[in-house]
């Protein structure tokens, strides 16, 4: 079972695995926590497209050098209203590192085709859970808080399993394609190693490390915000004494 939960919104760690559709028995399974198992149905989301309410057409017969396929993606979103429901919906269906969905492909005949995106190799998937979608959207801009020393705050906190290397994130920003999607996290903050150090590195770069018995970096998923002053003292010993002085 996946060590957190995988609603993209979600930084808990999972208790169960559950079923994708609840219309029928299904392969595709989730892993979610307890809230998520509650309130969140991964089977509504990935589910039968033929749902009670929900009728959807073929798409029409238009010419075109290839067929023409009409794409379905049903996801369940808490939100204010419905627009604000769309807006929270293309945010995770455009964010690249959430998981990738259930899809329902019509042809212009009707027959139905169900594509599981996720089935397949993601790259950079690993970075849902190194940085959740809820932390890099707010995590101060690169630059920000390099002016605050040792009263910089630390947000998150990626490590390997037994412990030699540990990353404290301050901040970060994107990397951008063409088209304006985050393909990547530029991140800064203290590095636990030899030696401990301030320091840019990617998110990519931490989905690929691994320690010495060979486990990859994981989030701390029990994190509380500090400050680097706090958990590298001796580094801002001498700002601290400028301050009192």
């Amino acid at each position: 079972m996946e060590k957190y939960c995988q609603n993209p919104l979600c930084e808990n760690e999972a208790v169960k695995v559950v079923a994708a559709s609840v219309d029928k028995p299904a392969d595709q399974k989730r892993a979610l926590c307890a809230t998520c198992k509650e309130v969140y149905t991964w089977g509504v989301q990935h589910g039968r497209m033929s749902s009670k309410g929900l009728r959807i057409e073929p798409p029409p017969k238009e010419r075109g050098p290839e067929p023409l396929y009409r794409v379905v993606y049903v996801i369940d979103v808490n939100a204010p209203d419905a627009h604000k429901a769309a807006e929270n919906a293309y945010r995770i269906m455009s964010d690249p590192v959430s998981m990738r969905p259930v899809l329902h492909v019509l042809d212009r005949k009707g027959s139905e085709t169900v594509v599981d995106l996720a089935a397949a190799q993601c790259p950079g998937h690993r970075g849902l859970k190194l940085l959740p979608y809820v932390t890099r959207e707010n995590l101060p801009i690169l630059g920000s808080q390099q002016s605050r020393g040792g009263k910089a705050k630390v947000l998150a906190k990626c490590l390997t399993p037994d412990g030699t290397r540990a990353w404290y994130i301050t901040e970060g920003s994107a990397r951008r394609n063409p088209d304006g999607m985050a393909v990547d996290y530029l991140l800064f903050g203290l590095v636990e190693g030899q030696p401990r150090k301030l320091d840019y590195f990617w998110l990519s770069e931490l989905e690929t490390i691994r320690g010495p018995t060979g486990l990859p970096v994981e989030r701390d998923s029990h994190w509380q915000p500090k400050t680097l002053e706090e958990i590298a003292p001796e580094m801002f010993a001498s700002q601290a004494n400028q301050v009192e002085g």
